[in-house]
């Protein structure tokens, strides 16, 4: 073997390695559902949206949630019902447990329409929170994931909740 190969041949391998040898990444999971145009909207349009709601709570002993009420929706396909908190007639706040979970907070609000940059301003070991940001033209004042919240174990990211104003 010629001294200069012996050189260029350990560089080819890593060339080729980095070039081709990646296990392709896994397409983004699609949307679950599309919060932004939901948030803020009257019951009637998230019914509209959503379905018929499977339970309806209503705010009894939270002076400063009422008047309010909480609704449970199915969506098909899904094992946890999204849950969404109704202040004076808008909804206000959403809970939603993804089927499988995601790798990262950012992905998992995501699935649900909302696309956040930047680093969480709180981040703690079972989640991460982004304060004040406007997505799809409405302004939540939280947006975060957190993980191992649904029945399906592991430590991925599998419940995701959205605050209004």
């Amino acid at each position: 073997m010629l001294p200069t190969s012996r050189i260029l041949f350990p560089i080819l391998l890593l060339f080729l390695a980095s070039c081709g040898g990646a296990e392709p990444r896994a397409p983004a999971a699609p949307p679950l559902l599309n919060l932004p145009p939901l948030a803020g909207e009257p019951r009637a349009v998230v019914d509209a949206a959503l379905g018929a709601p499977t339970s309806i709570t209503p705010l009894k002993s939270v002076p400063e949630q009422m008047p309010g009420e909480f609704r449970d929706y199915q969506l098909p396909g899904a094992a946890d019902p999204v849950t969404v908190r109704f202040h004076r007639d808008r909804a206000v706040f959403f809970t939603v447990f993804l089927p499988e979970p995601e790798p990262s907070a950012e992905a998992a609000l995501r699935r649900v329409g909302i696309e956040v940059t930047g680093s969480p301003d709180t981040r703690a070991p079972l989640g991460e929170w982004w304060r004040s940001g406007t997505f799809g033209g409405k302004h939540f004042v939280k947006v975060g994931a957190l993980k191992g919240m649904g029945g399906g174990g592991g430590d991925g990211y599998d419940m995701v909740q959205v605050e209004l104003q």
